[in-house]
């Protein structure tokens, strides 16, 4: 059975409303940007909504921030000596702790 056009027209509304308020809401946590991103990858680029992108931007702006912070307490550690740590941060910046 095929529903109406105002049917599915309202349906994908209600979609793209839920995406926006979804994307507008201020993320505290990794999780929360993981499960946005992965969604995200079941949308095409042609279909993200302003917000979408404003929050993808923000949390790329956020990946930058904290490898700049990254950088600094390694140079730190550098400065102090403390070969520990430093190793610990080099581990993380790879990838692997």
């Amino acid at each position: 059975m095929r529903m109406p056009y105002k049917e599915v027209s309202n349906k994908r509304l209600s979609s793209v409303d839920n995406r926006t308020a979804t994307a507008n809401k201020e993320t505290d946590s990794v999780q929360e940007d993981n499960a946005f991103m992965n969604k995200l990858t079941r949308i095409r680029f042609e279909q993200f909504n302003l917000s979408e992108i404003k929050r993808i931007w923000n949390i790329a702006q956020s990946g930058i921030k904290f490898r700049r912070q990254l950088d600094k307490a390694i140079a730190k550690c550098l400065i102090k000596g403390d070969v520990e740590l430093y190793d610990t941060l080099i581990q993380i910046k790879k990838g692997e702790f």
